[in-house]
């Protein structure tokens, strides 16, 4: 097959999209297909292979002519130059998907939901409808879908991992979570996560672990009130700063437990890093992933609350004492399902299911 993903993607600066393309592309071009991908934002260098830079409509209308793909995948569902780019292609007779990446959820509406519903109004709703199908990251996505009516074709492609060596010793002599991010205070439950930690470090467990944070912040005032936090926080938690790279595999290499207390997730890739390390996962069922922890027996599920989140972090600490070595293994086996060979696959069938649907 031929097909083109269409992104956004800024080279320095953190993108769940680009992070996936990066590992997803080539994948499927080992696979054997022709897979292109059209970056909306320019760059100096080249971050994925081929990239080619659609600055305009123009741009993106000769290299479809030149391309002629079978389908294209549209990564945004509010970009007014998507929505340019499917009159296009329904001129053209050439079928898209749309990989809304999370934000068709009932949570993530809530998010701007008057901006948004105008924009569902104006454009959103016909921009779905005339699409091939939607691509969703998890079944609770497709399940929460608030457009689920108007495309009822999909397919269900996760983010994938790859499994990493493990390397762990017993030299942490606390247990060390680890929570690494987007700093983004209210879509990562930060404000809870905090007061949980606060909570925590006023019971007798408080000599018991270390929390380590790794991330940068969206916004000036996120950077700013989790600066707050972390001035008022007790000498067991600690800010590193971005990481990727090496740094980034260390961070994870020295990790005991992942946390994560997210509003709204789509699929988050921490999440599957964390457990290719080997890491168990301490998260909200707003992650989107609780499902797999629970069924693999990988980690914890918290409540969306202060006192639940507390009260996880404690549970979690006793049962890594417990059964480290157990839930190591469960965290790798977990990750084996997520592989991105066989997300690959899985999403090349899934792609061809649809287009032979519609």
């Amino acid at each position: 097959m031929k097909f083109i993903h269409v992104a956004s993607y800024k080279d320095e600066f953190f993108n769940g999209i680009k992070s996936v393309l990066m590992e997803l592309v080539p994948e499927q071009r080992n696979l054997g297909h022709k897979v292109y991908v059209f970056n909306q934002d320019y760059n100096e260098r080249e971050i994925i292979p081929g990239e080619i830079y659609i600055p305009t409509q123009k741009e993106f209308e000769k290299n479809i002519e030149l391309i002629n793909p079978d389908f294209v995948i549209l990564h945004s569902l509010y970009g007014i130059s998507d929505l340019r780019f499917s009159w296009y292609l329904n001129k053209k007779k050439i079928p898209y998907f749309i990989e809304p990446h999370g934000g068709t959820t009932i949570d993530n509406a809530q998010k701007n939901w008057l901006k948004k519903k105008i924009a569902n109004t104006l454009y959103a709703n016909r921009f779905i409808c005339k699409a091939a199908g939607l691509i969703y990251l998890n079944e609770i996505e497709a399940h929460e879908c608030v457009f689920k009516d108007i495309r009822k074709n999909f397919a269900i492609v996760p983010n994938g991992t790859y499994i990493h060596e493990i390397q762990k010793k017993n030299t942490n002599l606390k247990v060390h979570f680890i929570f690494l991010s987007r700093i983004d205070i209210i879509q990562k439950g930060l404000d809870l996560l905090f007061p949980a930690l606060d909570q925590f470090n006023k019971s007798p467990y408080k000599e018991k672990a270390e929390f380590h944070f790794y991330g940068k912040a969206r916004l000036p005032e996120f950077e700013k009130a989790f600066n707050d936090y972390i001035e008022a926080s007790g000498d067991n938690i600690f800010f590193h700063g971005p990481v990727v790279g090496e740094e980034k595999t260390a961070a994870f290499r020295d990790a005991d437990i992942f946390i994560l207390t997210s509003r709204y997730e789509g699929m988050p890739m921490a999440v599957l890093e964390a457990l290719s390390y080997g890491v168990p996962c301490l998260l909200t069922p707003q992650t989107n992933v609780a499902n797999i922890i629970k069924s693999e027996n990988c980690g914890w599920i918290a409540d969306l609350n202060i006192e639940s989140i507390f009260k996880c972090i404690i549970d979690a600490i006793t049962d890594f004492d417990n059964k480290r070595d157990q839930l190591i293994v469960n965290s790798l086996n977990a990750a084996k399902k997520f592989t991105w060979d066989r997300i690959a696959s899985k999403s090349i069938h899934e792609y061809s299911r649809i287009i032979d649907l519609s």
